[in-house]
């Protein structure tokens, strides 16, 4: 049976990509391996916060981006926290906070 589904996130710049998640949405990089340890350039990342994980990767070995759904248990303190500095679309914040499935 199934027991974790990891998305992988494809971005352009690692080390920019790490300030986000790590310094914005609160994750943790727990892994990291670059083929150059003098590059930034490409790298692939495990990030983890409370119990979800991403793959974060740079090397271009898929498409840039991906959708990615996340359940939360208190959409509404996650909200607060965010609030503080990270950009959300409104719309998309509303259309979540108003399905009973996720709250």
């Amino acid at each position: 049976m199934l027991t974790e589904v990891v998305p992988e996130i494809h971005v352009l710049h690692a080390v920019a990509a790490r300030k986000f998640y790590c310094g914005k949405l609160g994750f943790t990089c727990v892994d990291s391996w670059r083929p150059d340890n003098n590059k930034d350039d490409p790298c692939f990342m495990t990030l983890d916060r409370d119990d979800a994980r991403l793959y974060v990767t740079s090397f271009k070995d898929g498409a840039l981006g991906t959708s990615v759904y996340i359940f939360v248990d208190d959409v509404d303190a996650l909200y607060a926290e965010f609030d503080s500095g990270v950009h959300i679309r409104i719309r998309d914040l509303a259309i979540l906070m108003s399905n009973p499935l996720v709250r």
